[in-house]
């Protein structure tokens, strides 16, 4: 199973908002699709299950174009509430099947799995006009996960989910990827994809600019140490704790009497701590790594910074 997407551009009125996009997503994998609003994640997600027709370029799947697809492969839940509103959760979870052309008893079997899942069962004959919005997100995310497709593509699937049922959908789509399926999560929690995902789609007002390896992007993003410190008393400058010709690279104020130190890869604390002043106390010693969400706003141009400085 391989999705391939070549020089895809989705052109709306006056703007793209998917500008000569080129990846190759394989089987197994968990993939995380971050980008700020308006970056053209959901334009991207609703090309790869043909919702949007590409202005330019083409995505296909195991090779066929979209025109020779079978979308019931692909379990997809948009950003927007997509539900009937007449017929009550059960229902709406059951044409997720019905599209799928699952067998009754099949069908059923799924649908039980997926309801107790998303702690939906005690809810399996509710109107949906009775629902909170949590509870009908996660009827929606129910109708794209219930026939067991091939290909999962979730658009900002955790909002409205509280932590329980957040932790419960991520952990069975990670199972679902270590089983060799495709899934591709769009969301804004970037801490939640960093514990997930193991693959990064990084797009940036229609731009593509990163797809690879999510553990190797933050290895090329740390080539230096940051250290917090905290020490006795508050200092307004660094000045005040540091040698002079320290070597550090960047020093920053935190809060009250706490700094972040920015050093050369190869310094060890033993090194950071001959750079202080002999009268200097600290009180506690941090190595911190950076996260996905800072390396996102380094490489993103509202980030601040310029093309020059992705990987």
């Amino acid at each position: 199973m391989k999705i391939s997407v070549k020089h895809l551009s989705i052109k709306y009125r006056d703007h793209y908002g998917i500008k000569d996009v080129n990846c190759e997503i394989s089987q197994g994998r968990f993939i995380a699709l971050i980008g700020h609003n308006g970056s053209g994640k959901s334009s991207f997600c609703n090309a790869l299950v043909g919702l949007l027709r590409p202005s330019e370029g083409m995505v296909s799947i195991q090779g066929l174009p979209e025109h020779q697809q079978n979308f019931s492969s692909i379990g997809f839940a948009p950003q927007s509430q997509v539900v009937d509103w007449y017929t009550n959760v059960k229902t709406n979870v059951m044409l997720g099947t019905q599209l799928a052309h699952l067998m009754p008893e099949k069908a059923e079997q799924q649908i039980d799995l997926i309801l107790d899942l998303l702690d939906l069962t005690d809810l399996s004959h509710s109107k949906l006009t009775e629902l909170s919005g949590g509870q009908l997100q996660r009827v929606q995310i129910a109708r794209a996960l219930v026939h067991q497709p091939l290909i999962y593509i979730l658009d900002e699937p955790t909002v409205g989910l509280d932590a329980q049922n957040t932790d419960r959908l991520m952990k069975y789509l990670k199972q679902e990827a270590n089983k060799g399926k495709i899934v591709i999560v769009s969301s804004h929690d970037l801490f939640l994809l960093e514990e997930y995902a193991e693959e990064l789609i990084l797009l940036d007002e229609g731009n593509l600019i990163y797809h690879g390896s999510m553990k190797n992007l933050l290895q090329a993003k740390n080539e230096s140490r940051q250290y917090i410190l905290t020490f006795d008393r508050n200092y307004t400058s660094a000045e005040y704790f540091l040698v002079e010709n320290s070597q550090i690279i960047t020093s920053k104020h935190l809060e009250d009497n706490i700094w972040q130190l920015e050093v050369e890869r190869s310094m060890t604390v033993s090194d950071v701590m001959r750079k202080l002043k002999k009268n200097v106390k600290v009180l506690n010693f941090v190595e911190h790594e950076k996260t996905l969400k800072e390396v996102y706003l380094s490489m993103s141009k509202r980030g601040g910074t310029h093309a020059s400085d992705r990987v």
